[in-house]
């Protein structure tokens, strides 16, 4: 007898059809599909907070740590030094042919003082 027809005898036996199994695995397998996508959300709901959520901080929770602030390198803020420009390159004395003074005119700024607005009294009542 070969081992198939010995475990064919031996489900048979215990009253399980090879099909009846088949099916019954079948919907194991469903079943652990469907709790596997579940618990995958369930851990995603978890790992929220209002840091990578639309949550409010007060919906953290008691135990949230936020993490801690990362510390400065020691440097000022913009441009260094060193750090090449990025306008347009000037071309050097030598090659310019000539130069010329350009002073803009009066602007909105420079402008002369206009006369002073009239000074407005209020009057006040109090009940």
């Amino acid at each position: 007898m070969t081992m198939v027809g010995c475990y064919y005898k031996m489900v048979v036996a215990k009253g399980k059809h090879p099909n009846d199994q088949q099916q019954e695995n079948a919907e194991l397998r469903g079943q652990l599909a469907a709790l596997a996508t579940e618990l995958a959300g369930l851990r995603e709901r978890i790992g929220r907070s209002s840091r990578n959520s639309s949550k409010p901080p007060s919906c953290d929770g008691p135990g949230f740590q936020p993490p801690e602030r990362r510390k400065g390198t020691g440097r000022k803020r913009g441009g260094q030094p060193g750090h090449p420009g990025s306008g347009p390159e000037l071309l050097p004395i030598e090659r310019v042919d000539e130069v010329v003074e350009h002073h803009p005119g009066c602007t909105g700024w420079c402008a002369p003082a206009a006369p002073p607005a009239p000074v407005r009294r209020y009057r006040w009542m109090w009940t």
